[in-house]
């Protein structure tokens, strides 16, 4: 009872360390670009969208009572909910696999993942409801699947797994791993469940839940498939030995460095013969991690991918390393040699945490110093800009706004356009939010992605109107590029410079665009797409 009730605290001390350190950091952060892209999902909710599903979202919705305590705080908030929810899960995970030391371990290697702790538990992203419901399918296959003998219970987990799959698919396409794995393992290692129909009624389940998805793709002529199709795809690609190196180094980054060697470790162990002392629940984390990464790299020998991209694949192999961890380890104690591993691991992370903090919030690194570079690219260099400077940008354009409407420069109600959907949802949060400023899009379907949308429901463009644009030092392009065929006058409104911590990092170029002659095509028309 004594060591339960240790386990019981250390457990708790873990989840309420991580909670705190992330609602800080959810809270003290501007959002960056694909956070308030997403944040665009909840002020304009739809059965799904151009580039993900729907639930990150409905996450965003719930947590921010349907937008109405709308800040960085309680945007995130679902992603610290569900963070502090998923140490729980990956805990319960391990138990099953060993027993209480394994679950703690396995929960210590989750949250000293940068994935894990900061991506999808710090920042509202897809990957946010996909490794929360990602975990509560492995939790309930685990302990049902690779059982002997299947009894009631283990086919109402099974059902209930079909149900969590289908949320997974809500959240994110790549999902399907999940399901792919299983089948994989249950041919493979447990070929009782083909004959049990609990297992089809599951797959009938994660159907029937991914409905709406289904659906609006077909409503869109499957446009959200294709744009991924099209990300990935290997036709016609060459050979990029540039990209494989930047996912390598992505995911060692991503899922810490220390953290990858014992997940190697634990491979190579098992490799060795360590399987035939396993759980079952091995091969089949192994089925459903595994192919996810492998994928991803070998689309990346071709194509650019993201290191996220393959992020829940590395969920199982972090219970795998737990699980080896906690059988060659010596139990008394815990042992030096295991503690000091989960030590170095943690502060691998927590070292990240402060430079990336201080960085973002101090810029203690300069990468461009103002008359040393252009105007036009000041800060191009500096990633950390990405979540920096939105604030003040956007109150320098209300500033603008003002100043134009009230001399009579510019006609009530303002129109900010771009052409790409960030940092179309950057303007949309931090300078239209509140106000009468709309934000429309005029570009291509796979530069606007849901601004397609948004900019037919706000009724588009009319002839003759003025418009602002905004580009930033960052990705510096000039209005005649864009907008040349459209617009008859361009002239500069004024400049926004951003300083942090006393030094000006960024500008932010406004320009006012006069005189529309001709109307774009709305991009909907132009693929036979329906509107919101």
């Amino acid at each position: 009872m004594k060591a339960g009730m240790t386990g019981n605290k250390a457990l708790w001390l873990i989840v309420i360390i991580s909670a705190l350190i992330r609602s800080i950091l959810a809270g003290t952060t501007e959002l960056g670009n694909d956070e308030a892209y997403y944040w665009v999902y909840a002020l304009f909710p739809d059965w799904s969208h151009f580039d993900h599903p729907p639930m990150v979202g409905w996450i965003i919705q719930f947590f921010t009572l349907d937008m109405l305590v709308d800040n960085e705080f309680f945007i995130r908030l679902g992603a610290v909910a569900l963070g502090s929810c998923n140490t729980l899960i990956i805990f319960r995970i391990g138990m099953c696999l060993g027993n209480r030391r394994t679950g703690l371990i396995a929960a210590i290697l989750y949250n000293s993942s940068i994935y894990c702790f900061i991506i999808a538990g710090t920042f509202i992203l897809p990957d946010t409801p996909l490794v929360f419901f990602w975990l509560l399918s492995l939790m309930l296959l685990c302990t049902a699947v690779p059982v002997g003998h299947i009894e009631k219970k283990h086919q109402i987990k099974m059902l209930l797994a079909g149900f969590s799959m289908g949320l997974a698919f809500l959240s994110k396409y790549s999902s399907v791993y999940l399901w792919a794995g299983l089948l994989a393992y249950i041919i493979f290692h447990r070929r009782i469940w083909l004959k049990n129909r609990s297992l089809y009624l599951a797959i009938l389940i994660t159907l029937l839940t991914a409905t709406p998805v289904i659906l609006w793709n077909i409503r869109n002529d499957f446009i959200s498939i294709s744009f991924h199709s099209n990300r990935v795809g290997l036709l016609g690609a060459g050979l990029r030995p540039d990209y494989l190196l930047m996912e390598i180094t992505g995911e060692i980054l991503y899922h810490n460095p220390v953290n990858l060697f014992l997940i190697i470790s634990a491979i190579i162990f098992l490799a060795r013969g360590g399987w035939r002392s396993s759980p079952p629940a091995i091969s089949l984390l192994l089925w459903t991690g595994l192919p996810m990464i492998v994928t991803f790299i070998l689309f990346s020998f071709f194509r650019r991918t993201l290191p996220h991209w393959s992020g829940p694949g590395y969920l199982g192999l972090i219970l795998i390393a737990a699980w080896y961890l906690s059988e060659k380890e010596p139990t008394a104690s815990w042992g030096r040699r295991l503690l000091n591993r989960l030590r170095v691991s943690a502060g691998v992370l927590l070292l990240v945490i402060i430079l990336g903090y201080f960085q973002v919030h101090f810029g203690i690194i300069p990468f461009d110093k103002p008359g040393k570079v252009p105007d036009e690219r000041l800060g191009k260099r500096d990633i950390s800009l990405d979540l920096y400077g939105w604030e003040q940008i956007g109150a320098g354009f209300r500033s603008i706004v003002a100043r134009d409407v009230g001399t009579g420069r510019m006609e009530p109600p303002p129109v900010v356009i771009h052409f790409r959907w960030f940092p179309a949802a950057n303007l949309e949060y931090y300078a239209c939010r509140g106000t009468d400023i709309r934000m429309l899009t005029v570009g291509q379907l796979e530069t606007e992605h849901k601004y397609a949308w948004i900019t037919a429901q706000r009724n588009g463009f009319r002839p003759g109107m003025d418009v602002y644009y905004i580009t930033t030092s960052r990705d510096y392009l000039p209005p005649e590029k864009p907008y040349g065929s459209y617009f008859r006058e361009f002239e500069p409104a004024d400049t926004i410079r951003v300083v942090r911590a006393g030094r000006h990092v960024m500008n932010a170029f406004v320009y006012r665009l006069r005189d529309m002659k001709v109307l774009p095509v709305p991009t909907l028309y132009e693929y036979g797409l329906k509107g919101l």
